[in-house]
């Protein structure tokens, strides 16, 4: 098995504050995800746009995040929109070359 990394990218409509108040309780929950080594959360404050970078053990544990309960509980929050959701392979050598933390 291969490791997977996934990009989570979505808008939000409250306050940054807000939005980083909400993320605390998910912390513990998103840490304990099987198969998730580590995750970069992402911000882009001007275009409210939120998400994250994910590196997980393989493709099965990335598409049961994806599928499963912590995610659902985002994606049923009425302060996110648009979601986007894409699953990529790592490249292995360039990246370690560049200090990647694979």
């Amino acid at each position: 098995m291969s490791k997977k990394i996934l990009e989570v990218k979505f808008h939000y409509s409250v306050s940054t504050p807000e939005l980083e108040a909400g993320a605390e309780p998910l912390i513990n929950q998103v840490a304990n995800v099987p198969g998730l080594i580590w995750k970069i959360w992402i911000l882009n404050e001007r275009d409210q746009i939120t998400g994250g970078i994910y590196y997980f053990e393989d493709e099965e544990d990335a598409r049961a995040y994806v599928d499963g309960p912590v995610f659902a509980q985002i994606k049923g929050s009425p302060v996110f929109s648009d979601f986007q959701v894409k699953m990529f392979d790592p490249m292995d050598r360039p990246s370690q070359s560049t200090r990647a933390p694979l």
